[in-house]
């Protein structure tokens, strides 16, 4: 026992149980996911009507809908009550989704009257009129017997059965293909690895260069490298005579006036010098030159000292942390700290995410308002159109269906005012979110208790949504 209502629109029909609902917490029917009866059809608004108990009776309310809420064909401005078999429709077209109401006294069906006798379907009806449409997994369907209704007003066309032939075809095409595919991938994978075996990528050893002698180069100017070229200066050589050189620490024979004289060239018989003396040439250090200290670069005077960076902020976790704290926005990167939270309940990062979390709600908040100064301006420009076109419109129903839109545009509105009034905030523009110091004045203004439910209020949906949407 008890109240269910039908819902019907162009994607199908489902049954959803009905209970009580007071006035404070309505059911609510519209297009978005956040409604309690989902109608994703683009002529349903995203909150098109409540439906809720009041007293001992179920009453229905328009929402500031667009198309408008409709009972029984006639639009409603008010709360109006409703009773079994009642049909509430969400537009004026006759295509409009529905919902009607019933009462179900035992488990086989709705209260009803005594059936009538079975009506063939006409021959004009075509099967896609005809045949009922399945719901989604989430919804009860409505069946012939659920609703009271002879099952013979539905027809249900019989599934054709796919012959034994056509399904080993269907099985032998795909294997096919399935072979096919696999022949393809196997040839391109032995192409590749020929191709590497064929030419490898040899990596020939650098040579280790020669060290670099220090020793001075001879000079080609030097006496000492010309054996074969005769002395100028040596006395008693006759032309083509080569010149002895005498070598350092040998004995040199002197004259009775002391000069140093060269040795004596052997078959001469004479004492006379035969070369000039040749001092003897320095010994060459064989020792390499050391190689210059590596010096450190010199500093910039810019420059500023590193600071040594902890690995923990390294991780991936706290790097979208960061991300979401300096590019995100509030929603999205309120999201991002309540998951590192949960992931790392002990993490060595959970006061500054606490600090990051406040900053987030704040700009959240700030936002919000003007989002609502945003709504209301819009609403107000709607509401003066709809009254200049009100005001030249000569006929009668055009007329009422303004009025009816104009109505609906002033609830809205109201709703708007209302949460800004809700959020204390009187001033008449909307907040300048660059502006911190304005910001740090208003905070102080701003009431705390509904903060703090507003805050949790915003993280339920916010989890709900993955970050998409605070609102």
């Amino acid at each position: 026992m008890g109240w269910k209502i039908r819902v019907k629109h162009a994607h199908g029909q489902v049954a959803v149980d009905l209970s009580p609902r007071p006035p404070e917490d309505p059911m609510v029917v519209g297009r978005i996911a956040d409604c309690d009866i989902e109608i994703p059809t683009t002529t349903v608004s995203r909150r098109h009507c409540l439906i809720y108990v009041q007293g001992d009776a179920w009453v229905v309310k328009d929402a500031g809908s667009k198309s408008g809420t409709f009972i029984n064909g006639s639009r409603i401005v008010r709360p109006t009550m409703i009773e079994a078999d009642d049909v509430i429709s969400l537009g004026d077209d006759e295509a409009a989704p529905s919902l009607t109401m019933q009462y179900f006294d035992s488990p086989s069906g709705p209260i009803q009257a005594p059936a009538q006798p079975a009506a063939r379907m006409p021959a004009d009806v075509s099967n896609e009129e005809a045949a009922p449409v399945v719901a989604g997994p989430d919804s009860a369907v409505f069946d012939a017997e659920s609703l009271g209704v002879a099952s013979s007003r539905y027809y249900v066309p019989h599934q054709k059965n796919w012959s034994p032939g056509i399904i080993a075809a269907t099985v032998l095409v795909t294997l096919l293909i399935l072979g096919a595919a696999g022949l393809l991938f196997h040839q391109m994978w032995q192409t590749r690895h020929s191709d590497e075996a064929a030419a490898p990528a040899v990596s020939k050893p650098s040579e280790p260069k020669a060290p670099k002698s220090n020793a001075p180069r001879a000079n080609v100017f030097s006496e000492s490298t010309k054996p074969n070229a005769p002395d100028p200066g040596a006395v008693g050589a006759g032309a083509g005579v080569p010149a002895v050189v005498a070598k350092p620490g040998a004995p040199v024979h002197s004259s009775g006036t002391g000069s140093p004289l060269a040795p004596k060239v052997a078959g001469n018989g004479s004492d006379a010098p035969l070369a000039k003396p040749i001092e003897p040439t320095p010994p060459v250090s064989t020792v390499p030159n050391p190689s210059p200290t590596p010096q450190a670069p010199a500093a910039n005077a810019g420059d500023e000292p590193t600071i040594p960076t902890d690995p923990r902020r390294a991780t991936e976790a706290w790097q979208r942390v960061e991300f979401a704290h300096r590019a995100g926005k509030p929603s999205e990167a309120l999201y991002v700290f309540e998951n590192y939270r949960l992931e790392n309940p002990a993490g060595p990062f959970l006061d500054e995410v606490s600090a990051f979390t406040d900053d987030a709600f704040d700009r959240l908040w700030w936002t919000r308002i003007r989002e609502l100064f945003s709504q209301a301006q819009t609403f107000r420009e709607q509401i003066n159109k709809l009254d200049d076109d009100i005001r030249i419109e000569n006929a009668a129903d055009y007329k009422k269906k303004l009025q009816a839109d104009r109505q609906g545009l002033a609830e809205q509105l109201l709703q708007v005012q209302t949460s800004l009034k809700a959020m204390d905030y009187s001033a008449p523009d909307p907040p300048d979110i660059d502006d911190d110091q304005k910001l740090i004045e208003l905070k102080k203004s701003r009431p705390k208790d509904y903060f703090e439910v507003w805050k949790k209020r915003a993280l339920n949906t916010i989890k709900y949504t993955r970050g998409a949407r605070a609102f």
